[in-house]
């Protein structure tokens, strides 16, 4: 359902630019979507041309560490990650957002 409200939103957003033929997404790598999910829906729903690419998260630690983080897991569900140094887990600078980058009209 996450995933579903993802795709409503880029397709929402997109269409204010108006006739689409090609988008372009980032997505950020702790982002508990999976481009290959909504790559797909939005392609089903509406035959534009999807782009994605994968953008390196950034994290900052209390203990002093900042850099990429240690992906542990990532499913349908969620990402767990934590400090490579520490293991804690830390707060997030980039990398865990959805973003529309570009729109092509026909």
């Amino acid at each position: 359902m996450h995933d579903l409200f993802a795709v409503q939103r880029i397709i929402e957003e997109a269409k204010k630019h108006g006739e689409i033929k090609e988008i372009s997404i980032e997505m950020g790598e702790l982002c508990d979507l999976h481009d290959h999910d909504i790559k797909g829906r939005i392609e089903e729903l509406t035959g534009w041309i999807v782009n994605f690419t994968i953008k390196p998260s950034n994290i900052k630690c209390g203990c002093g560490y900042e850099g990429e983080p240690k992906i542990i897991e990532k499913n349908h569900e969620n990402v767990l990650y934590t400090c490579p140094r520490c293991e804690n887990k830390p707060k997030v600078i980039e990398g865990d957002e959805l973003i529309l980058t570009e729109v092509k009209i026909k």
